[in-house]
């Protein structure tokens, strides 16, 4: 082949070759660019994989240092746990703890955050403790039974069944917050500032019908503080600033 036909032929194929080469080069860009992309994503995934696990890491030693408490409470009043581990925190914003009825605590980060004090987080552990052992949840579910039974009697004498329900729900709440206080004190916390809780409860607790007025509550606690504050032998057990570190 002559010369100036391989020159013809170079130049006719140079474009190609050009924009073959620009095309594999910018394939090479957009792969890189893909590349970069998921080890970004990876990276991503990974460091939120990384504190997902040392937030549930946090949770599980808070949750351990709310039951040192708990256990703590029970055994000081002689009540057997009904498992080795009976309170649970829960992440709710609400100002909030309730007894399961099986033994079970459960206490929101909400109320957790607030409370100013082990004594006061004490008290409000030694009522929800109170309510199981005093069986609450099981003689509610039967006097709502009888109640409903009873109805036209009720009505019969100008009453409702759902007036002498709140009326029973409330003395059993009375009756928690005596009982729970007793607990609080026998395990060694200060509860001659009780009354203070229930300034917290006003302030960030939604009104429920079901438990008496929080002043209420405070002024009739303060009445037994006297002989509660006797029973005070054993050293408590302060965990609640390391929690609130925990939880946050």
């Amino acid at each position: 082949m002559s010369h100036p036909m391989k020159r013809f032929l170079a130049l006719l194929i140079l474009p190609f070759i050009t924009a073959a080469a620009t095309a594999q080069e910018a394939g090479l860009r957009d792969l890189t660019r893909s590349y970069s992309a998921l080890e970004q994503q990876a990276r991503v995934a990974q460091a939120r994989a990384l504190a997902a696990a040392a937030k549930q890491a946090d949770f599980n030693r808070a949750n351990q240092l709310l039951n040192e408490m708990v256990l703590s409470i029970m055994a000081a009043n002689g009540i057997a746990p009904a498992g080795a581990a009976p309170a649970r925190i829960e992440e709710n914003d609400e100002f909030q703890a309730y007894s399961a009825g099986d033994g079970s605590i459960v206490v929101y980060t909400g109320l957790l955050e607030r409370v100013p004090d082990d004594e006061e987080l004490a008290f409000v552990l030694g009522h929800e403790i109170a309510h199981w052992t005093l069986h609450h949840a099981y003689y509610r579910r039967i006097e709502d039974r009888m109640m409903e039974r009873a109805r036209w009697y009720y009505y019969l004498h100008g009453m409702t069944v759902e007036s002498m329900q709140l009326q029973e729900a409330r003395a059993m709440e009375s009756e928690a917050d005596r009982q729970g206080m007793l607990y609080a004190a026998k395990a060694g916390y200060d509860v001659s500032r009780v009354g203070d809780f229930f300034v917290n409860v006003a302030r960030y607790h939604k009104t429920n019908p079901r438990h008496p007025l929080p002043q209420t509550r405070g002024a009739e606690l303060q009445k037994f503080v006297p002989g509660a504050q006797a029973l005070r032998k054993s050293a408590p057990v302060d965990n609640l600033a390391e929690i609130q570190k925990l939880i946050k």
